[in-house]
């Protein structure tokens, strides 16, 4: 089991270097091209076992967002100087519920544009202007 303590500091190291604000970005980038495929796909009738899995892969990257954001903004507390470590564990707090929001979100609009509307590439679009206006 001595060998395996190499990734712990390794991702800690990765943990206590990452910006919060980065973060959040990614996991938002990462979320929004899942979602984007899932669509597509979903359109072109492609891929039927991925777009079935879409909501949980969104739910999950935020749920996973959410647990490096707290991570991230642990790893920044200091209990002996807690004036100064309030805004990163805030940032990092901020990181979890964007993510979080997000992943919940998505996957909540990809099952009701889904199970709502036709296949056809018009009615999302129609869909989307209409609730734009």
């Amino acid at each position: 089991m001595e060998n395996l303590t190499f990734i712990s500091p390794i991702l800690e190291s990765l943990l206590r270097d990452a910006k919060a604000e980065i973060v959040t970005e990614i996991f938002l980038l990462l979320i929004l091209i899942n979602f984007g495929i899932a669509i597509w796909m979903t359109r072109k009738d492609h891929a039927p076992r991925f777009v079935s899995y879409a909501p949980t892969l969104l739910t999950s990257l935020g749920i996973l967002g959410t647990f490096v954001g707290i991570v991230i903004g642990l790893m920044h507390f200091k209990p002996d100087d807690i004036d100064a470590s309030i805004p990163a564990l805030l940032e990092g707090l901020k990181t979890a519920f964007i993510t979080s929001l997000a992943g919940m979100g998505s996957a909540i609009l990809f099952k009701v544009l889904t199970t709502t509307l036709e296949k056809s590439p018009n009615n999302y679009l129609e869909y989307f202007q209409h609730v734009m206006i």
